[in-house]
């Protein structure tokens, strides 16, 4: 304090030595950071005072312990922020039918310089605590947006990459303009980038946080409630609110799907979101029986260790790098979800995730599945193996000009040509699949490999199949010799 009055005197002194005056400040300020960071964590410990609704607590030697291990806590948490010890660590969201990876969140970790990767909950809490928090969250939402831009500049594959917003970001920040000024700079797309906000935070403060994803939105950002079931949940809470998808909490999950209660809970959760149109992602997914519950109950997008840990930014890289698997939900959404009701008598059941085990055992073992439309003969490709000759790049095509390329590009056999052309005629296919009502099967000979091998082909028509329900089913598989 002596030394801050000196500086006051000084310059009142020599009201022209502006620099002289700034240099003392300086001076006094460095050498008292500590003595600031001491004063922060004693008040963190008096607000929590306050919370529990009393205004002492009886001093210990070990409550002095704590504030020096808070002190020097904070202390490294202020060098590492200007030293830039601080990274992010990419976890998939995935499609548990395919394990097609639908995007990523951005989680940070310590590198710190002796003990190597630290956990956030070794210090998170604390810098929310005491508000450092938003100077790391606008660290982390710049490096993310970098990274974006170099995947994007090396022509890598790309998904969307989740970054965690917190209360005291709102509060302190114009969190909209903030990350619509990153995507400017860095030249990337509103969608590339989705926040990600707590199920508490619309507890606490439901206008403010309302108002900041109304701004979001405004600007093309897609925001995620995260932590959905832990403590808060209510229908009316989803209702009042505009959040583009729930993550359900991975605690919600453990603690409840061991007994017959917890299942129905989840049940009810992932319901309730549907019937609100909200995607719903399933977070901390550890166990295949969690897996197979899900899946029971249509949520198929997840996100935890199952099926892929936290991971360092290259080997993310690395993993989006490998061939995509294809998405096979598409076809059974289209041809099994309009049903989903009557299959299941208006409950979900563990015959619904046999039935989408079947389709991936389906999928697993044919060189081709499709959906096609018997009136307009359009043909969409689902799953393709990637030794099939003449393949091309659309998903959308249209059955009888596909079938004259395949021919053309002779990854038919050329004696099988003119029978494989004939076949494809949709009047043909109408004729057996509206008016008798059975499945066609086709043999020809077709490159797989380089080679040509014998393949069946089968169509197969969707219940009540006709002009106004005109769905069907091809599956391509590869014949083997019996032996």
């Amino acid at each position: 304090m002596a030394k801050l009055e000196t500086c006051g005197k000084k310059g009142l002194a020599q009201q022209g030595s502006k620099d002289a005056l700034l240099e003392e400040l300086e001076d006094f300020l460095r050498e008292n950071a500590e003595r600031r960071l001491c004063m922060a964590a004693v008040d963190v410990e008096h607000f929590k005072l306050d919370e529990a609704g009393c205004n002492w607590e009886q001093y210990s030697p070990s409550m002095r312990e704590k504030l020096k291990q808070r002190q020097q806590l904070l202390i490294e948490i202020e060098r590492a922020l200007q030293n830039k010890e601080f990274c992010f660590y990419l976890q998939p969201k995935c499609n548990s039918m395919t394990h097609a990876i639908v995007g990523m969140e951005a989680l940070v970790r310590w590198n710190h310089p002796t003990r190597g990767i630290v956990s956030p909950g070794e210090f998170v809490p604390l810098m929310e605590e005491t508000g450092l928090i938003t100077r790391l969250d606008l660290y982390l939402w710049e490096e993310v947006c970098q990274m974006l831009q170099g995947w994007k500049a090396r022509n890598e594959n790309m998904v969307p990459i989740s970054v965690n917003v917190s209360i005291s970001d709102i509060a302190a920040l114009d969190v909209a303009q903030v990350l619509w000024e990153l995507v400017q700079k860095y030249q990337l797309e509103p969608k590339l980038l989705l926040v990600e906000i707590t199920e508490s935070m619309l507890a606490q403060n439901l206008k403010m946080v309302e108002n900041t994803i109304a701004a979001l939105h405004r600007k093309g950002f897609a925001v995620l409630m995260d932590d959905f079931g832990s403590g808060y949940s209510s229908l009316n809470m989803l209702r009042n609110t505009s959040v583009d998808a729930i993550k359900l909490d991975m605690q919600f999950i453990v603690r409840d799907s061991e007994s017959s209660k917890g299942r129905q809970i989840v049940e009810s959760v992932i319901e309730m979101a549907r019937r609100l149109n909200l995607p719903i992602i399933a977070e901390g997914v550890e166990t295949q029986e969690q897996v197979f519950m899900l899946q029971s109950m249509d949520c198929l997008y997840t996100q935890g260790y199952y099926f892929y840990k936290p991971m360092a930014v290259k080997q993310a890289e690395e993993l989006l790098a490998q061939p995509a698997m294809e998405n096979y939900w598409d076809l059974r959404r289209d041809m099994t979800r309009r049903n989903y009701k009557a299959f299941t008598g208006g409950l979900v059941s563990e015959k619904s995730a046999i039935t989408l085990q079947a389709f991936q055992i389906l999928a697993d073992n044919a060189l081709v599945l499709a959906r096609l439309d018997l009136v307009t003969g359009e043909y969409r490709i689902v799953k393709r193996d990637e030794r099939l000759m003449g393949v091309p790049e659309e998903k959308t095509l249209q059955l009888e000009s596909y079938c004259e390329q395949l021919v053309a590009e002779k990854a038919i056999h050329p004696e099988d040509a003119a029978q494989f052309r004939a076949q494809a005629k949709l009047e043909l296919l109408q004729a057996a699949l509206f008016r008798e009502r059975r499945s066609v099967i086709r043999r020809c000979r077709r490159m797989v490999a380089g080679e040509y091998v014998w393949v069946r082909i089968e169509v197969l028509p969707c219940k009540d199949c006709s002009p106004e329900d005109p769905w069907a089913v091809v599956v391509a598989r590869e014949e083997f010799p019996e032996e």
